[in-house]
């Protein structure tokens, strides 16, 4: 080392010890935003694959539900249930909403949409109706429930994409 850079280090050795923990600081906010952004994905990631395979299962209840013949006692019960796995998806994609934000609004705008023609789809007339009729598996009203699903679920998938690009 020549005299210059001695003299150097000598001058700015207070400063560099400043630069040094400036770094450690830094470098500590930059690995936790990170590691935060990971652990919400993981999460949001975690609660759209739950939301999907609740729809999807519901999706298959209300075929199960149509197909079979009216049975007023047993109806009852099972579109109780029906209705209540059909506001706790709402009420999930709701949250999920609210819960990941950005700048330019909610990537999930879209799947909440989705999710009033889901409900409309699988609790629109007749259900719980006293003159339900049994209904063919490929009948229009079954399968408007599926695509119903299936929109839910791609929404809800490109949400995603859209949140964590």
């Amino acid at each position: 080392m020549n005299s210059e850079e001695v003299s150097f280090f000598a001058a700015y050795k207070d400063h560099l010890v400043v630069v040094a923990w400036l770094l450690v600081v830094v470098g500590w906010f930059l690995n936790n935003s990170q590691s935060n952004l990971r652990e919400k994905r993981k999460e949001t990631r975690s609660e759209i694959d739950a939301i999907c395979k609740k729809a999807s299962e519901l999706a298959d209840s209300c075929r199960e539900y149509y197909t079979k013949p009216v049975d007023p006692q047993n109806d009852v019960s099972e579109s109780s249930k029906i209705a209540f796995e059909v506001y706790r998806i709402v009420s999930r994609v709701e949250r999920l909403n609210g819960r990941v934000k950005r700048c330019d609004g909610s990537p999930f705008e879209k799947s909440v949409k989705c999710c009033g023609v889901f409900f409309e789809a699988i609790t629109s007339d007749p259900f719980k109706s006293s003159t339900r009729e049994k209904l063919a598996p490929d009948s229009d009203f079954i399968l408007n429930i599926e695509e119903s699903t299936h929109g839910l679920m791609d929404s809800l998938e490109d949400g995603f994409s859209l949140a964590f690009k």
